[in-house]
């Protein structure tokens, strides 16, 4: 198939020069002992040809048109929006039937938009479903505007509608992915947790030695629960006393060490420790910034050296 040049213009390329209205199709070819019979495309009317152009950009970005005559009560649909509410292709509905194609659960939200934007001659953007003739439902992105006569008087709805039932498939694959994914998680996590209270379980129960409890416990809780574990044991007296540390990294273990060796902790110090203790309870800190550092000796950079961030509780050992 070979485009025709117009008459006098540069032959190299389609953009130099314009095409010939016409299109030859076919012609003779002797070598191939055959004949092929030429025929030539009339003149395309403009306005068909934009309507057929229109059509196949609808088709690409899957976007239908429709045009709504209020006082006939008439819905014009393009060729997109046919094949999307599934009519095969270009066609005009009587307004109730073109409602009825929306999904019960959405008729009424849709109906009062669009209601809306004609009683205020303004925009609409709505998504909804709707349900086919062969009953396949489909979900659609609905915006447009109202166009009025001279008086304002609303006399047409001007709509697209965007087919969004792939994109929402895929979303909604993506959650039930990303539920699934989590459940998963807090089912590790909590198999994980149930092993180690078991496991811990076993060793407490395993001596009577507390010191050597405490640090089969600092070692069993990294890296399991923490990166870095510290335990002190809270004598008669109130007097509390360093037994054991953990730590992931075994160099930060050992300035672990040696930093609560030349900073022991006292029992009425304004520390997490302290605090714990005289909650009784667990405490987290979950911004370990300055405020939160221990305001002794060391330089705070010293303590952020050991954990960046820290979680004290009180443990009764009887």
């Amino acid at each position: 198939m070979r485009a025709l040049d117009h008459p006098g213009k540069h032959p190299h390329g389609p953009f130099d020069g314009r095409f010939d209205d016409r299109l030859e199709t076919g012609r003779s070819d002797p070598r191939r002992g055959g004949r092929v019979e030429a025929r030539r495309e009339r003149h395309e009317d403009p306005q068909q040809r934009r309507r057929r152009e229109l059509d196949e950009l609808e088709r690409i970005a899957q976007i239908g048109s429709w045009e709504w005559d209020l006082a006939a009560g008439v819905v014009h649909c393009s060729e997109e929006m046919g094949r999307i509410l599934g009519a095969g292709g270009a066609c005009e509905l009587a307004a109730g039937a073109f409602l009825a194609r929306i999904h019960p659960d959405d008729r009424d939200a849709t109906r009062a938009a669009l209601e809306r934007a004609s009683w205020e001659a303004t925009r609409f953007a709505v998504e909804h479903r709707i349900v086919r003739p062969d009953g396949a439902v489909r979900v659609l992105y609905s915006r447009g505007r109202v166009a009025v006569d001279d008086e304002g008087r609303a006399e047409r709805l001007l709509g697209t509608a965007k087919d969004l039932t792939e994109r929402r498939s895929l979303e909604r694959h993506d959650r039930e992915l990303l539920h699934e994914q989590a459940a998963r998680a807090a089912a590790e996590d909590a198999a994980s947790r149930f092993r180690f209270l078991s496991e811990a379980s076993e060793r407490l129960a395993r001596s009577l030695d507390t010191d050597e409890t405490a640090r089969s416990i600092a070692q069993l809780s990294v890296p399991r629960i923490a990166d870095y574990c510290s335990v002190d044991l809270v004598a008669p007296s109130g007097v509390l006393r360093h037994v054991a540390v953990a730590h992931v990294d075994p160099e930060r273990e050992r300035f672990a060490r040696e930093l609560r060796a030349r900073f022991p902790v006292a029992h009425g110090a304004r520390t997490p420790y302290a605090e714990a203790l005289r909650r009784g309870a667990p405490l987290l800190i979950a911004d370990f910034g300055e405020a939160a550092l221990p305001r002794r000796r060391a330089a705070p950079s010293t303590w952020r050296r050991c954990a960046p961030s820290a979680c004290a509780r009180r443990w009764s050992c009887r």
